[in-house]
């Protein structure tokens, strides 16, 4: 599989993700939450993924932050 191209939104999620306490899962549900993938691949977030996440789905809103 492709991987996506790296527009500027994409780009602020990464920073943004690495400049917080984010596991793995939580920055591909929202990388790719809008496509489905994460539920495709059954990755629901957990309590423990991001304190702020919970276990509430990640929007456009999130990822325009």
């Amino acid at each position: 599989m492709q991987s996506p191209p790296l527009d500027d939104r994409t780009l602020r999620a990464l920073v943004r993700a690495a400049e917080s306490p984010l596991t793995a899962r939580a920055v591909l549900h929202m990388m790719y939450a809008e496509s489905g993938i994460t539920r495709a691949l059954g990755l629901p977030l957990e309590p423990g993924d991001h304190p702020s996440l919970s276990e509430r789905p990640i929007g456009p809103e999130e990822l325009s932050k």
